[in-house]
C-alpha cells in the first residue's frame, strides 16, 4: 500500500508541471544530450578504426596473394591458382577472388553476391615483370554489424540512464523537496485559516530555512498586530458598556443634586 502510494506520489511529480518535474526533466535532458554525443562520438571513432583495419587487412592480403600467384601464374598453372585462390578463400572475410593474366583473360573467378565489399587489386609480377592481375574482395559485413551494434548499445544506453535519473532525482526531489514545501504549504494554510500561533521550525536547508525565518517574522508581526486589534476593540467595548451603564443609570435620576452626584460618581468610578 505504502509502495503504491510512493509511485503515485512519483508520477503526480510528471503529471502537473512541479518545480521537482521541471528540474529531473531538464537533468534528464541534459544528460541525454551528453550521452548521444559521447555515443556518436565513439559511434564514429569505432566505426573509422573497424573500416581503417579492415583497409589494411585487405592491402595485407591482396599483397601476400600477389607474391603467391606470381609463379603459378607465370607457369599458366591454373590448378595451382586454384588451389591457392581456395585456400584465401576461407580467410576471414574474404568472399571473392579473381585472377587475370597479362592479357586480361580470367585464370580464376569467385563470385559472390554480397554488396558490400571492399575490393583490392594489385598487379602481379614475376622478375619485375608483370604477368597478370589478382583481385580480392573484403566483405564488410562485420563493419555494418559493429555500426548496428554500437548504435542499440549507446540507444540502450541512454533510453536506461534517462530513466534512472527520472526516476532517481524525483525520488531525491521529492524527499529533500517535496517534503518541506509540503510542511511549509501546511503550515500556511494553517496560518491562513487563522491560527497566528502557527511557526515554522528551523530547516537543514539554507534557501528552505531563510523562507522559514521570514515566515515566522511575517507571523510575529501579524500576530502582534492582531492582539494589539483585539485589545483595543475590547477596550472599545469595555468603554461602551460602562457609557451605557452610566446612561441606564442617569436616566432614572430626576432630582438634580442627586444627579450630579451620581454622575461624578460615575466618572471617579470610570
Amino acid at each position: 500500500m505504502r509502495k503504491s502510494m510512493k509511485l503515485n506520489n512519483l508520477l503526480d511529480i510528471f503529471r502537473k508541471r512541479t518545480l521537482a518535474r521541471d528540474l529531473a526533466l531538464r537533468l534528464a535532458a541534459v544528460t541525454t544530450i551528453i550521452l548521444v554525443l559521447l555515443g556518436t562520438a565513439y559511434y564514429f571513432v569505432s566505426v573509422t578504426q573497424a573500416e581503417r583495419d579492415l583497409s589494411q587487412q585487405a592491402a595485407r592480403r591482396i599483397e601476400e596473394l600477389a607474391d603467391v600467384l606470381a609463379i603459378p601464374v607465370w607457369n599458366l598453372d591454373e590448378a595451382s591458382i586454384e588451389q591457392v585462390a581456395t585456400v584465401y578463400l576461407q580467410a576471414e572475410n574474404v568472399v571473392g577472388m579473381r585472377v587475370l593474366d597479362d592479357a586480361g583473360s580470367i585464370m580464376y573467378e569467385s563470385l559472390t553476391d554480397e554488396q558490400d565489399t571492399i575490393v583490392e587489386t594489385r598487379p602481379i609480377q614475376y622478375n619485375e615483370k608483370q604477368v597478370g592481375i589478382a583481385e580480392i574482395k573484403i566483405s564488410t559485413r562485420e563493419v555494418t554489424e559493429l555500426r548496428q551494434n554500437i548504435m542499440r548499445l549507446v540507444f540502450g544506453i541512454v533510453v536506461a540512464v534517462t530513466l534512472a535519473i527520472l526516476f532517481v532525482t524525483a525520488v531525491l526531489l521529492q524527499r529533500f523537496l517535496g517534503a518541506p514545501l509540503s510542511n511549509l504549504t501546511k503550515s500556511l494554510d494553517t496560518f491562513a485559516g487563522g491560527d497566528y500561533g502557527q511557526r515554522l521550525e528551523p530547516m537543514v536547508q539554507e534557501e528552505f530555512n531563510v523562507i522559514a525565518t521570514q515566515f515566522n517574522a511575517m507571523a510575529d508581526q501579524i500576530q502582534a498586530r492582531d492582539q494589539l486589534l483585539e485589545q483595543r476593540v475590547a477596550d472599545r467595548t469595555k468603554a461602551l458598556a460602562i457609557s451605557a451603564e452610566v446612561s441606564r443609570r442617569l436616566s432614572t435620576i430626576l432630582n438634580e443634586r442627586q444627579l450630579v452626584i451620581e454622575v461624578v460618581e460615575q466618572v471617579r468610578t470610570a
